[in-house]
């Protein structure tokens, strides 16, 4: 729309209407061509850490078909743009943009539609990812009953022959062996009323988890199970009748949950326990490790330990038990990076978008804005009238956006049975943050048209 008055010019000297918008797409199509070359060399040189983010293999030059369907997204890119600016262009008369009388038609309505649609989206994608990051974080810090802060998990080959040698490490209190399986277990779906979970390990890491018994149960024969499972109401699924509970400790568990908290585990969790000092002949090596001070430089302090043994091959893990809980929730953890992500690009996006509509605006009302002035009106005013023409396409797509994120979201959250409330503190903030966004990106040109000095602005015109 700056050259408005150039294609006015043109078409006076001849150029008819289809030169003008081929002209436009093609110049169209040049800048977004430059952006979309700009665009595949930051991702190339970002391909790395991108894909560790994304947990993804990102490479926009992999596959023909890929490249052909982002050149023809760019193509169609730069259609609608040149296309949409010349048929806006030509409900102006040349003769009447050569004399000056368009610039009072010219009120940005496109721009600010597209700003309203581009404050939607916006809001929408930072609803979301503020409601996944809280999401993840309820069940991540979901108490579960057991120890898991300075406890180290060494799992892989058989490496209980360094249980003695990891013992004599100065910032190691206890070393036990336990199967992995507590931590990642699923609970089964066919279990009503009771949920099973069996525990191997030995007296040291049965200390060291705290695991805490409600009840201990002395059953030793099928007649004993189905007595006791009939006193409580509950019933035991086949694979649970079917166990030979003879020489385990039985009992249920006091406030523990094992495995996602995706799903919770019923009141009643029923263990059956093997806890002896020689049990570690059936483990491969999964060790656990009890350590004082900073468990990040203890892991490390392991790691060398066992690189020093010849063992750094694949199969060693070596992890936290918080990392190893943490693992659950590795599609939420997935996501929430990922709509992180296009919450940054939307909210650059509409920086910018505001940002250049708010320079173009400054532009055509700088001779209206220095005539309002001779006529009385306060730099205050004109300062708040200028933000408000920006503030407004925001609230306009506040309106669509929220309730449908606020919905959207509700059903989402549905899915977890431990859950943060979806409150409406987190859809103001959202707002709030857009907002500000806004008003930081128009503050500039709105301090620019408060201060204009009419003398200068009217010679100029």
């Amino acid at each position: 729309r700056f050259r408005l008055k150039e294609a006015a010019t043109r078409s006076l000297l001849g150029t008819s209407r289809a030169e003008t918008f081929i002209r436009g797409i093609a110049e169209a199509f040049i800048l977004v061509l430059s952006s979309y070359i700009l665009a595949i060399l930051i991702v190339l040189a970002l391909k790395s850490e991108l894909s560790t983010l994304l947990s993804v293999n990102i490479d926009p030059l992999g596959s023909a078909g890929v490249f052909v369907a982002t050149f023809i997204t760019a193509f169609l890119t730069a259609l609608i743009a040149g296309g949409v600016n010349a048929l806006v262009n030509r409900r102006y008369r040349p003769i009447d943009v050569i004399r000056g009388e368009s610039r009072y038609q010219d009120k940005s309505y496109i721009g600010k539609i597209f700003i309203a649609i581009q404050s939607a989206i916006c809001l929408a994608t930072v609803v979301v990812g503020i409601v996944i990051s809280m999401q993840t974080r309820k069940m991540t810090d979901y108490p579960v009953g057991y120890n898991t802060h300075n406890i180290i998990s060494v799992m892989g080959d058989d490496y209980k022959k360094y249980i003695g040698e990891l013992s004599q490490m100065h910032f190691v209190e206890k070393v036990g062996i336990a199967s992995d399986s507590f931590v990642r277990y699923v609970y089964p779906q066919e279990l009503k009323g009771v949920n099973w979970v069996p525990l191997r390990m030995d007296q040291n890491a049965f200390d060291m988890l705290g695991i805490k018994v409600k009840e201990y149960l002395e059953l030793s024969g099928v007649s004993l199970q189905n007595a006791y499972t009939t006193e409580k109401g509950l019933q035991l699924a086949a694979s649970l009748n079917m166990s030979a509970w003879e020489n385990k400790y039985i009992g249920i568990l006091e406030d523990v949950h094992f495995g996602s908290v995706k799903e919770i585990s019923s009141e009643n969790t029923i263990f059956d326990i093997v806890i002896k000092d020689d049990y570690s002949q059936y483990f491969r090596g999964n060790i656990l490790i009890k350590v004082s001070g900073d468990q990040d430089e203890a892991k490390e302090q392991i790691r060398k330990f066992f690189m020093e043994k010849g063992e750094d091959t694949p199969q060693l893990t070596i992890q936290t038990l918080e990392e190893a809980n943490l693992m659950n929730y590795e599609e939420e953890s997935k996501l929430m990076r990922l709509v992180a992500v296009f919450s940054l690009i939307s909210i650059l996006l509409t920086a910018l978008a505001i940002i250049a509509l708010s320079s173009y605006y400054e532009q055509i009302s700088t001779h209206d804005t220095a005539v309002r002035k001779v006529f009385g009106v306060s730099r205050k005013h004109i300062f708040w009238s200028t933000v408000w023409g920006f503030i407004y396409p925001v609230l306009i797509g506040a309106a669509v956006a929220l309730p449908v994120s606020y919905f959207y979201m509700e059903r989402w959250l549905q899915n977890y049975l431990v859950r943060i409330d979806n409150s409406p503190a987190i859809y103001l903030g959202a707002l709030a943050l857009v907002l500000l966004v806004t008003l930081s990106a128009v503050i500039i040109q709105a301090l620019r048209l408060m201060r204009t000095n009419p003398a200068e602005a009217l010679k100029k015109e």
